[in-house]
């Protein structure tokens, strides 16, 4: 991600139908440092914006 963007929302399928998970706070504050997170799931959708003037 690039500076300035930020994740709003995602959507996730994971590896095992059967669980229920989320991801951490801290994923929001800095995703780039939490990106092994998403390793947990078959795919992944990330809603990102970036605010610029």
């Amino acid at each position: 991600m690039s500076q300035g963007e930020f994740v709003l929302a995602h959507i996730f399928y994971p590896n095992d139908e059967n669980v229920m998970s989320s991801l951490i706070t801290e994923f929001y504050e800095d995703a780039e440092a939490q990106l092994d997170e998403l390793q947990e799931y078959d795919v992944a959708f990330l809603l990102k914006a970036e605010f610029i003037k």
